[in-house]
């Protein structure tokens, strides 16, 4: 099977619920050597996504989650090997896709894992939902403030303060991010609570009824 069969077979389990470990949670902040591009809101019709779409695009999310993961550790200078060895042997389509979707990532050629998991948020939406590229960036908004919350609950959980988690995103000249640490800061709870709590409420109030 190809990696975009196998990447469809593995969306499929996980909107099913048979995989589980669908996204790893992020561990890093977002670099300050390259710009990023700043987190505001797009224009956008009150009315954007059928809740089928909004399912798949939920899917691409998680995914993305894993690709910011492990696209920092390739600029950090991670061995692709040591990468793979944290999804080689476990269970499922898991197992079978990400240390391929490792091996891609690396071969990859990019200077900032921010812009590169924009790429690959889009490039999944392509590949796996209806959305026309012209519709995601609602989406993409979405996405970025839901790992934002991701990269929130890492530094909080590992012990750091907030102030340091509000200088991890002095880059993106926006007040999303801002709101987004004090919310994850001010209710402590799992990593798939804190991002459930970001994405949905942001993609859900775009949805056809």
């Amino acid at each position: 099977m190809s990696l975009i069969g196998r990447f469809r077979a593995l969306f499929v389990l996980c909107a099913l619920g048979f995989v589980a470990g669908c996204a790893s949670p992020p561990t890093a902040s977002p670099s300050t050597a390259a710009p990023v591009p700043p987190v505001t809101p797009p224009v956008a019709a009150p009315a954007t996504y059928s809740e089928s779409e909004r399912a798949r695009l939920g899917l691409c999310a998680g995914m993305s989650d894993n690709a910011f993961s492990v696209a920092h550790r390739k600029l950090a200078g991670v061995p692709a090997g040591e990468v793979r060895k944290l999804y080689e042997g476990k269970p499922g389509m898991v197992g079978q896709l990400m240390p391929a979707m490792v091996d891609k990532i690396y071969s990859d050629k990019f200077e900032h894992e921010w812009d590169y998991t924009i790429s690959f948020f889009a490039e999944c939406t392509q590949q796996m939902t209806p959305v026309p590229r012209e519709r995601i960036g609602l989406a993409s908004y979405c996405m970025q403030n839901r790992l934002i919350a991701a990269v929130a609950v890492a530094a909080r959980d590992s012990g750091r303060p907030k102030d340091t988690a509000y200088q991890m995103f002095a880059a993106f000249k926006a007040d999303a991010p801002r709101k987004i640490v004090d919310d994850v800061y001010a209710h402590p709870g799992s990593l798939a609570e804190a991002e459930s709590a970001i994405w949905e409420p942001c993609i859900s109030s775009h949805v056809r009824l």
